[in-house]
Parts: structure tokens; C-alpha cells; sequence
């Protein structure tokens, strides 16, 4: 029987194991990351559950690599073996290649049933639009509105993250030396926002209360949540980031906040020692009364 619809999406979008096996027409295809003398697939050798534990004895840097314009042939190869119609959805092509080596891939095959989709975002913010193709895909007749439903969420998909360690953004480009050696002495840390597809700075912190002050801030701009997302490598119990989970329990108590391992794609970008912050904001009705009238 021919799949109506198949999504396919890179690694580095955070897809719980929920996910997974409700979500039989979907791939995901794993950037591998380079670690002293061995390279990892990500959600295979690495994942998030060891990933603290593998960067954080590693001696050097990790490399964060695409998956390649023959890693997208084969996948997508291999799933027009069942169906017409594909959408691809990658983390945004101004943090890496993955949407620029899927472009060249669907343009090699020829194929017009191919969609290939820059996400904007990364890790827990391009599992939510997976989820939403994915939902999307069960309710909708043709891969057009499903790219719609998608396009209309990436508008509405909002990331943070406070970075306690910030030598990790000097090799991933993030941050220059010059900046990096002056936070150093200034003894500030950064709050990196995910803004029009780019990791940037957005604001300095010298004290994780402050951090939590900033990230309480962020998310008290919102009214209107359907999704609330803590990340960290650690679980909020042993992280030293826990009262977060508090305060904004405090301040949104009708808001369920879950609490997920940002993937080890990001974590080779910021560094093993961030917590983040991931929304997705409700539809705006444009029906609604204008309160200024």
C-alpha cells in the first residue's frame, strides 16, 4: 500500500520516542559529529542520554557534520519507493548545510513531489514543526496544505538559551575571540536566541538568578502557549538551573513545562552546559476583535 505522505527531517530535531514509533512514515536522517578520533551518528552513538558524559571527557572539540547530498538521495530515494509526495524539514540553513544538502539532493532526483523546507530553527523548536507536518499529515488531502500548516508554525516557534559555558561558542562561530575573551573578563555569560534562523546573542548575564530572571522575562511575553519546553543536558533534578522550573511554575501555572535533552547536534554548537527555552506560541485569530476599536 503506497504512503500518502512521507516527512523527513535531520537529526538534530528533538523527537521524543513517543514520536517515534506513532510516526511510521517519518526518517530521520543523523548528522554525525566528529569527537577526538571517532565520528558518532547522532540518535544512534551518540544520543542525549550520553552525550553529556562523551563531550565532556572528549579532548578537543566537537565537529558538527551534515548529513550529505548522498545521505538525502538515499533517503529520499527510498521513500518515494512508497509514496509521491515528501516533505523535508531542516534545521535552518544559516546554523548548517543540512537544508542546502537536501536542496541539491531533491534537485538531483528530479522529483516534483519533493519539498524541501528550511525550519528556522533547531532541536526542540524543528521537532515541533515535525510534529505539526507529522499531525498535519494525518488530517490534510494534498503535501500543499501541510506545507502551510508548517510555514503558519514556524512563525510561532520561539528558543532561548542561557550558556554557562561559553568557550563552545567560540568554536562554532557563535561568538568571535574578542567577545569570548571579554566576557571572560567581564565574567558575563550570554542568552542566545534563535532569531530569523541565526544563533545570536540577545543578552549578558553574570549570575544564573539573573539567567532565570531573563528566561522568566522571555516567556512572560507570551499569552497564549501551546507548547513549553525546559532543555538541558542534565535532568532538571540535578541541574543547577532547577529553580527555573519553580519560578515558572510559579508564574504560568495553567502551562505544562516538560523537560527534554537538547540533541547532541546543539550541543556540539553551545556546549554541554545550557538551558534553554522553547515555545510554541497558539494561531493568531485573525477574526478576533481589535481591542483598540
Amino acid at each position: 500500500m503506497t504512503a500518502q505522505f512521507h516527512i523527513i527531517t535531520d537529526s538534530a530535531a528533538h523527537l521524543s520516542k513517543d514520536d517515534l514509533t506513532i510516526a511510521p512514515h517519518l526518517t530521520i536522517v543523523p548528522y554525525r559529529i566528529a569527537v577526538d578520533d571517532l565520528i558518532y551518528r547522532e540518535g544512534i552513538e551518540i544520543t542525549g542520554d550520553n552525550c553529556a558524559d562523551v563531550l565532556r571527557h572528549a579532548r578537543s572539540r566537537p565537529r558538527l557534520m551534515s548529513p550529505t547530498v548522498a545521505d538525502y538521495e538515499r533517503a529520499f530515494r527510498a521513500a518515494l519507493e512508497n509514496t509521491d509526495a515528501i516533505l523535508s524539514i531542516h534545521t535552518s540553513r544559516e546554523i548548517t548545510d543540512s537544508w542546502k544538502n537536501a536542496s541539491e539532493a531533491a534537485h538531483s532526483i528530479g522529483h516534483k513531489g519533493i519539498i524541501v523546507l528550511d525550519s528556522r530553527t533547531i532541536c526542540a523548536g524543528q521537532g515541533v514543526l515535525v510534529r505539526e507536518a507529522l499531525q498535519a499529515a494525518t488530517q490534510c488531502d494534498n503535501i500543499d496544505d501541510i506545507v502551510r500548516r508548517v510555514r503558519g508554525a514556524i512563525e510561532r516557534v520561539y528558543s532561548v538559551y542561557h550558556i554557562d559555558s561559553i568557550e563552545a561558542l567560540r568554536h562554532s562561530g557563535i561568538l568571535s575571540d574578542a567577545h569570548v575573551a571579554l566576557g571572560a573578563i567581564l565574567g558575563v555569560k550570554p542568552i542566545l536566541a534563535v532569531d530569523d534562523g541565526c544563533l545570536v546573542p540577545i543578552e549578558k548575564v553574570r549570575t544564573r538568578n539573573q539567567a532565570i530572571e531573563r528566561l522568566v522575562e522571555f516567556m512572560v511575553e507570551f499569552t497564549d502557549i501551546v507548547q513549553a519546553m525546559i532543555l538541558g543536558t542534565r535532568p532538571i533534578a540535578e541541574s543547577p538551573m532547577r529553580p527555573l522550573q519553580s519560578r515558572l511554575r510559579e508564574e504560568f501555572p495553567a502551562c505544562a513545562f516538560s523537560f527534554v535533552r537538547y540533541n547532541p547536534s546543539l550541543a556540539a554548537l553551545i556546549g554541554i552546559e545550557a538551558t534553554g527555552i522553547c515555545i510554541l506560541e497558539a494561531e493568531w485569530d485573525d477574526s478576533a476583535p481589535d481591542d483598540d476599536f
